[in-house]
Parts: structure tokens; sequence; C-alpha cells
């Protein structure tokens, strides 16, 4: 059986550009027009942040449908909530990092440490995208005797990064929700959804540029 799941919500994303030290003076001379190609060309590392699929979003929805049947609202489960009780079988639960520890055999920090640069940088300039109907789906076989309750969705919370830029200027940016989607796993096996978002009506892109001062800080020095 094949089983197609979707979420959507209505959001934003939050991508971050990051400079070598040599561009932060032209980088306040750049035109507003010009900025966004200016970072893209100079960005010695640029990461997808945040993508704003976060079940504790109030606009959050989870669909499911199997084998091209008609499509249902699903429920999140939260078993931290729960109290002991049991996840009922037409919900699916949402789970942190020991799960994705145990499905990818990968440390959960290594999902926070691939966003932040492994190279030196003085300057970051953050684009934030406002979007009404963001979507992921995803589809995978599953076995018969198949329960919503089989699924876990894995979660993520930027504050939990190490990282002090991601975690003092972005994590701040993301709004109220904090349990982004990361993953979905079934079974013995682990999708990885986190960079597959489409979204519809998106507003224009807001720029922050951020410079690193010298005792470690970041001070923001224009917005557009």
């Amino acid at each position: 059986m094949k089983l197609r799941l979707t979420f959507s919500v209505s959001s934003k994303q939050i991508t971050a550009m990051y400079l070598p030290k040599h561009s932060i003076d032209e980088l306040l001379a750049v035109e507003d027009e010009e900025l966004f190609d200016y970072a893209e060309e100079n960005a010695i590392f640029s990461a997808l942040l945040f993508n704003g699929m976060c079940m504790d979003d109030p606009t959050f929805k989870c669909f499911g449908s199997i084998d091209g049947g008609d499509e249902q609202s699903i429920e999140v489960f939260d078993e931290d909530e729960a109290d002991g009780e049991i996840c009922p079988t037409d919900m699916v639960k949402l789970c942190g990092g020991d799960l994705f520890e145990d499905l990818t055999k990968k440390n959960y920090s290594s999902v926070y440490d691939g966003l932040s640069p492994s190279v030196e940088y003085d300057a970051v300039i953050l684009e934030q995208v406002g979007y009404k109907n963001g979507r992921i789906t995803i589809e995978f076989e599953v076995d018969k005797g198949f329960k919503w309750s089989d699924i876990s969705l894995i979660w993520r919370n930027l504050d939990w990064s190490t990282d002090e830029f991601i975690r003092y200027v972005v994590y701040p940016s993301c709004g109220d929700s904090e349990l982004e989607v990361l993953g979905v796993a079934y079974r013995n096996q682990f999708f990885d959804v986190y960079d597959y978002v489409d979204f519809e009506g998106g507003a224009s892109s807001q720029f922050s540029c951020y410079i690193k001062t010298s005792d470690g800080d970041f001070e923001l020095i224009r917005e557009i």
C-alpha cells in the first residue's frame, strides 16, 4: 500500500548567507535592490535555517491518504504531554532526537551542526520570505494492517543549536512556533523532508544584515 502524507502551514522561511570580513564595508554601500545578488556572489556558506513547517503553529495541518483514496485530516499526538497515555491508532506520534539517532545512526546534534559554516565569517545576511500556503508531501510504501500511529514525526528546535548566531538571532525570528518538522519515521525507515517545502503566495523578501563585533556578538547594521 502506498501512503501519501502532506503537511501544510502558513509561515516563512529563513536563509542565511555568510560573508567574509573584507566584504563588510562593501555591504554597507550595496544598493537595496542589489543586495541579494551581492550576497549570493560573495557568500562563503549558505544554509536554509528554518522552513517554517512547525507542528505547534496554529495553521499547521496534517493530511493523509492510502492508495489514492480520499485525503483525511490526521491529528498529531504528543507523547511528552500525554501523561502515560498510548497514542490512538488514528493519530501520528510526535518524537524527538532519540528516534532520529536510532534510525539514522547519527548524533542529533548533527542536525544543527550542519547549519553552521565550518569557515570563519564576519557578516551574515538573513533572508526571510513569508508564504501563505506551504506544503510538504511525501509518499512511501506501508504494510497491510497499517495504522496512523505507526508514523512518527521527528522535530527540531533551533534553540538547541550550539551556534550562537542561530540561537540568539535566528531563533527569536522564528516566532512562537518551535516544533519544526525534520522528517518522518515508519518502521525502521527515516524520510528526510526538511528541504522539500513548496509554497505559494510568498511575500517580498525581507533582509537583515549583521556583522560580528570584536567581542563575538552580532550587530544589526541594516534592514530592507
